[in-house]
Order: C-alpha cells, then sequence, then structure tokens
C-alpha cells in the first residue's frame, strides 16, 4: 500500500489518562489479521472531551471540602452527598472518553466504545460514499475536528465522530486507505 504508512500509528495518551492504562480498550483485538487487515491508525479522543468531566470532578471535589469545612448536620451529609455523586459521575464520563477510540484499517474503519460493556461500529472503506470534516474554531487552535461518514446502506454509530486528536493526520490517512483500494 503506497501512500499507506508501514506499521500502524497510535496516538498516546497524555500524563494524567496513563494510570488509567487498566481500561485500555485493546482495539488490535478486532483487528483481522488472518484476512490482511493490518491497524493504520488508533486516535483516542482529543483532551478537550475531558474538559467538562473534569470541570464537574473539579467542582464535587470543591464541593467536598467546603461541605467539610463549612458545614454540619444534614446540610453536611447532603452537599457531601452532591458533591460526591458529581464526582463518580464525571469519573465515569472520563473513563468513557478515554476509551473512545476511532480506527482506520487498511479494509475498514471503526469505532469501540464502552466503558464495561464494549460496542463496535464498522464501516467498510469501499462502503463509504462521503466523509465530512468539521473544524470549529477552537478546533483550528487546539487541532482536532469532527469527522461525519456517509456510507452506501444503513445509519451507523460511525455517522458522527467528535473531538479527533489531529484532524488533518487523520484526514489524510483515511483518503490514502481509499485510494490504495482503488488502486487493487
Amino acid at each position: 500500500a503506497a501512500g499507506l504508512p508501514r506499521k500502524g500509528l497510535t496516538f498516546t495518551s497524555s500524563g494524567a489518562s496513563k494510570f488509567l492504562g487498566w481500561l485500555d480498550p485493546d482495539v488490535d483485538q478486532y483487528i483481522v489479521k488472518r484476512g490482511g487487515e493490518q491497524k493504520v491508525l488508533e486516535v483516542p479522543k482529543h483532551w478537550t472531551a475531558l474538559v467538562a468531566p473534569e470541570t464537574r470532578m473539579l467542582a464535587g471535589l470543591t464541593g467536598c471540602v467546603w461541605a467539610s469545612l463549612k458545614l454540619d448536620g444534614f446540610l453536611y451529609w447532603l452537599v457531601l452527598y452532591l458533591a460526591w455523586v458529581l464526582v463518580v459521575e464525571a469519573a465515569w464520563r472520563h473513563a468513557q472518553v478515554y476509551r473512545d477510540r476511532f480506527v482506520i484499517t487498511t479494509v475498514r474503519i471503526f469505532r469501540v466504545t464502552g466503558v464495561i460493556s464494549t460496542k463496535r461500529a464498522t464501516i467498510p472503506i469501499t462502503r463509504i460514499t462521503d466523509m465530512t470534516v468539521r473544524q470549529p474554531a477552537l478546533g483550528h487552535v487546539l487541532n482536532y475536528g469532527h469527522l461525519r461518514f456517509e456510507s452506501a446502506g444503513q445509519r451507523q454509530d460511525l455517522e458522527n465522530v467528535k473531538h479527533i486528536r489531529d484532524i488533518d493526520r487523520v484526514e489524510e490517512i483515511q483518503e490514502a486507505a481509499v485510494q490504495c483500494l482503488d488502486c487493487m
């Protein structure tokens, strides 16, 4: 395959997410090696997808500290309970974002999502009829964007993939994969 990288590329996670290695979705297990399929690119979500959950987590932790220092009685327990609910929800959302992976192979594109149960959505590259890249103003500055796929057939969970890191590189590799299939 002329325009594709020889080995599969994986964007690595940064600092705080590295300790969550046990949550890694291990997308390599879904590659059909007997059929000659090879991973070209694995892309986790951009860090901007974590801004809302991390903000909620910070608010929840702040609420816990504030309740411990300033409140007592029933109000203390109520605020503490609500703050911990916020922290747990934010941690769950962080895990969801961390496990959401977009993968391009030599044969198809797929997305792996889910924390406890795993869900996979797949579109063969030959069935992709249109790919739209949307990069908001902040996405230009922070280097992320959103992909929209249209395929011949039914609607897919891959129709909208948001917060793709290094969107320009992903688009180049996707187009190269489609061109390589056309050459075969």
